[in-house]
């Protein structure tokens, strides 16, 4: 019994679904027939002109330019990466204990600075560049307009 109303349902849908595939076969007919006739009709005047029927047109050509270009650049090397000079900083890991130094006076020892490229070097004490450490810079204060 089950069998005998499982084939009477496939063919009642059967039944029901094949009109509107019928229908559909029929428009998807009619449809290739006009487009085959309309490029016949169109590729006649351009064959009397002279004019390749086959010839690909500006979307096909837009299209082979675009693939060309994309094979050229996957064909060439990719330039080389600008290499910056990399600065190295070491860490140390272990803290130093400060080295006791025999007391010396500040007019004996010296310390060179170099302002720039184009200025004479200069010779300061310690004391003079101790100073000049612990000195305020006041940034931003100058004449009133």
């Amino acid at each position: 019994m089950k069998g005998l109303f499982g084939k009477l349902g496939k063919g009642i849908l059967f039944v029901v679904v094949f009109p509107f595939w019928l229908i559909a076969f029929v428009l998807f007919a009619i449809y290739s027939i006009f487009v085959f006739l309309f490029t016949l009709f169109a590729a006649i005047p351009a064959y009397l002109k002279g004019e390749s029927v086959l010839s690909p047109d500006e979307i096909d050509i837009a299209a082979s330019k675009k693939l060309a270009e994309q094979k050229l650049q996957a064909q060439t090397q990719p330039p080389a990466p600008i290499v910056q000079p990399q600065t190295t900083i070491i860490l140390n890991a272990v803290p130093q204990q400060p080295q006791v130094q025999p007391h010396v006076s500040p007019e004996e020892k010296e310390i060179v600075v170099v302002n720039d490229d184009s200025a004479p070097m200069q010779q300061i004490t310690i004391q003079d560049f101790q100073e000049s450490l612990h000195e305020e810079v006041k940034v931003g204060e100058g004449e009133d307009k």
